[in-house]
């Protein structure tokens, strides 16, 4: 399937509206592309933009950039006009500039209200007045530059048309190249791509995981039907976990999209896989199992400030249940068992259960237990850090110095030798 471009047209900015099925945006309701009503309404675009620049980051390194380097349109902005809403484009692929050149209007407004300001106190600052000035200056040659901006419109003659050809757009530039979505983003989209799927082949049936429409969509998203199948599972087993569990959070805590990273991690093969009976065509975990999750990953708080005393403390720890399961196998130990989902309330910390690992390493090999531990850092993920810096930092700090000691002696030891 070819994607088809129309030539190159100007528009203003004003006739670009973010789009609301983008995966970055992440909305809980996704309107498609039949209703422009919906699509083109103010309120639901004001509510797009927030939610861009809370979630991505990036929003404000990029005005940053575009003030300060000046507008440099060398990506174009692929963008689809509504056939029943002509001079109104939705951005299919460039919602983040979208938004920023939104931003820099408006900052505008507030810098020459600074100048002004500036003007007024004009003896007691002269050199700030110029700076105000040059700052004022750069913000207006970018909005003179986007007056009118250059975009590739895509040739689809109906939203149905658009929904066959975008999936493969959108798979090509942010599943598999460089651009990659974060994996929520990532997992949504697929997901949503194979719901209009299975809908299409099976009209109104209960959504299952089908391998025909697993096989078709991993065509559309230039993906494999394994992968697809993962993402398919994930974002589902989420959001009806978040859904369901929202409410029981600690007070001032919610979930993020990083904690869909649970599931990832249940879904890979191995011993927490197998407790919480999550097999190819399972779509989200058995109500007992995710009680389970809830209680030993999110019921006590996860602040950075403090530590995080549940069972579980981040995805990473199923991946250490797992491994302790195979150490269990070799050396005859008990370690993974103490974490039984048929007795949730008799499970112990997985950070006590480490530490017993750890000095049970010891016993047996401490180069094997040095080889461990270099792997586990290896593979440590930085969402993992980020959700425990506060912890994480001393601890580190605490096993370089005792790093140090070991060195020494181990050159104690070689003069000996």
């Amino acid at each position: 399937m070819s994607i088809d471009l129309k030539p190159p047209v100007k528009v203003t900015l004003d006739q670009l509206y973010l789009d609301p099925n983008n995966p970055r945006l992440a909305a809980s309701e996704r309107p498609g592309y039949d209703k422009p009503a919906k699509i083109f309404d103010d309120k639901l675009q004001d509510a797009l933009e927030t939610r861009l620049r809370e979630t991505y980051k990036g929003v404000r390194a990029l005005s940053k950039s575009i003030v300060s380097m000046g507008w440099v349109p060398v990506d174009p902005m692929l963008v689809w006009e509504a056939p029943r809403k002509k001079g109104h484009f939705v951005v299919l692929e460039g919602n983040t500039r979208t938004t920023v050149l939104r931003g820099i209007r408006r900052d505008l407004e507030r810098e020459k209200s600074r100048l002004a300001r500036a003007k007024r106190n004009q003896a007691v600052d002269p050199l700030g007045v110029r700076a105000q000035q040059e700052r004022v200056d750069r913000y207006e040659r970018v909005v003179r530059a986007t007056r009118e901006i250059e975009v590739l419109p895509v040739a689809a003659q109906s939203p149905q048309e658009l929904a066959q050809s975008l999936p493969r757009l959108l798979g090509v530039r942010h599943l598999s190249h460089a651009q990659k979505w974060r994996p929520y983003a990532t997992n949504l989209y697929v997901f949503e791509v194979y719901r209009q799927t299975f809908a299409d082949t099976f009209g109104a049936e209960p959504l299952r995981l089908d391998d025909a429409v697993l096989h078709q969509c991993a065509e559309l998203v230039s993906l494999s039907a394994w992968k697809v199948r993962r993402s398919v599972q994930v974002a589902v087993a989420f959001d009806h976990f978040r859904a369901g569990y929202q409410g029981r959070l600690p007070a001032g805590e919610r979930f993020g999209d990083d904690d869909q990273a649970y599931f990832v991690a249940l879904l890979e093969p191995g011993h927490a896989r197998e407790e919480f009976a999550y097999r190819d065509d399972t779509l989200r975990l058995a109500p007992d199992k995710e009680e389970v999750l809830f209680r030993w990953a999110f019921g006590r708080p996860r602040r950075a400030e403090g530590p995080n005393r549940n069972v579980l403390r981040s995805a990473d720890d199923i991946r250490l249940w797992a491994r302790m399961s195979r150490y269990d196998e070799r050396y005859g130990t008990r370690f993974a068992r103490q974490l039984d989902v048929a007795r949730p309330d008799k499970a112990r910390p997985m950070a006590e259960l480490e530490l017993e690992l750890m000095a049970h390493k010891v016993q047996q090999s401490p180069l094997e237990t040095l080889q461990s531990l270099v792997k586990t850092l290896k593979e440590t993920r930085v969402s993992a850090l980020r959700g425990q810096h506060g912890q994480v930092r001393p601890a580190i700090e605490e096993m370089v110095a005792l790093g140090k000691d070991y060195l020494k002696m181990l050159d104690a030891i070689e003069e000996e030798t």
